[in-house]
């Protein structure tokens, strides 16, 4: 189930369809009415432009970058809120030779940035699921005992990681991690680890939310990635 999926019902409609997935909400907005799926990032229903140009912004310490609900121009920040941008990448993918790498970036010279090469299996799949996971797993470090710090949101161009994560995972875990097809899930064990970690973040009262963005709002993060398997 996609918004694009969910747009063609009325809107009278989408709420029970929606209900369907744990998690999910509904709401109205300029741009209509739309379902949240679960674990998405819904960037404020007042900006006519939602994207990260405009609603993303550093925070004034530790070089972390924080996201904005209100209008760009007010210059306040939610810094309940904290944006980090993941990617993977892989060269050579599908070959002998593959050298998959991860890219994370909490901001600009962040000595939280990372860029490295993954272990096992080398796909760019695999290297998108574990940037996510190393950036939760660092984030929890960072902001597990910090009260002002309320969600974590990773900015991703990948819509596997993303889809998964916010919608499909449900599905698996109910069906014995079964796809839709009956067939076994493809990196079963990655993302089971990225769920256990996103629950254990939960558990220490730290949301997490998915924000899928074109590749051109990914830059800083495909850029570490790709020099962790050059």
């Amino acid at each position: 189930m996609s918004e694009a999926f969910l747009s063609q019902f009325p809107s009278v409609h989408r709420a029970a369809i929606a209900g369907t997935l744990p998690g999910s909400s509904v709401t109205t907005d300029h741009l209509g009415t739309r379902v949240i799926l679960p674990r998405t990032f819904d960037p404020s229903p007042v900006l006519s432009d939602r994207t990260p140009t405009n609603i993303v912004a550093p925070s004034p310490f530790s070089n972390i970058y924080f996201s904005t609900f209100r209008e760009p121009q007010k210059k306040i920040l939610d810094t309940r809120t904290v944006l980090i941008s993941v990617d993977g990448a892989c060269s050579g993918n599908g070959t002998p030779s593959a050298r998959a790498g991860v890219g994370i970036f909490f901001g600009p010279n962040s000595s939280h940035n990372v860029s490295e090469a993954i272990s096992g299996a080398q796909t760019s799949q695999r290297a998108e699921i574990l940037a996510a996971i190393k950036a939760l797993r660092k984030a929890s470090t960072l902001f597990a005992d910090v009260p002002s710090v309320g969600c974590i949101v990773l900015l991703c161009d990948s819509q596997y990681v993303v889809g998964a994560m916010t919608e499909w995972i449900f599905a698996w875990k109910e069906n014995g991690w079964k796809n839709a097809k009956g067939g076994g899930v493809e990196n079963k064990a990655d993302f089971e680890e990225l769920d256990r970690v996103i629950e254990a973040l939960e558990e220490d009262g730290l949301d997490v939310k998915f924000w899928l963005v074109g590749r051109e709002h990914n830059e800083d993060a495909d850029r570490l990635a790709k020099a962790a398997c050059a």
